[in-house]
């Protein structure tokens, strides 16, 4: 509550929509398995935000044997480096419908093309994709 008091002192959140803070669901992340390693960790970058060019068939098979590339930008909820080194990709949903099979589906693709920004752009391999679900406090792992 001090953090979002202090975030709309600093204009980052508009004075009056602090009533829109799900302070349960910010705390369930911070409880679970997921919220106590990224504390613990060596590094965290947070927000961070990446571009590539790669071919238009890595986002659409129906051009899998063209040779133009496409343009993608985004950004990465978290990366984090444990103490081991080792890089932990997380990315936060906020989808009511928890089904896991369904999750996965649905961010396979958006994980798979920020886990290879992650990896060309540092160099070195993401250990871990995780998602973590807001709704309900899941996590689940993306290969």
């Amino acid at each position: 509550r001090a953090q979002v008091a202090r975030m709309e002192a600093a204009g980052l959140i508009a004075a009056g929509h602090e009533s829109a803070v799900n302070y349960t669901n910010i705390e369930r992340f911070c409880s679970s398995a997921i919220g106590k390693r990224m504390k613990s960790a060596a590094r965290v970058w947070r927000e961070l935000p990446f571009s590539r060019m790669i071919p238009v068939g890595e986002v659409n098979p129906a051009y899998s044997e063209s040779a133009e590339k496409i343009f993608i930008q985004g950004v990465i909820d978290v990366l984090f480096e444990e103490n081991d080194g080792s890089l932990v990709l997380l990315d936060y949903k906020t989808d009511r419908d928890t089904a896991p099979d369904k999750i996965r589906r649905r961010y396979a693709k958006q994980i798979e093309l920020y886990r290879e920004a992650v990896e060309s752009i540092l160099g070195k391999p993401v250990k871990e994709s995780i998602l973590f679900l807001l709704h309900d406090g899941t996590s689940l792992r993306i290969p």
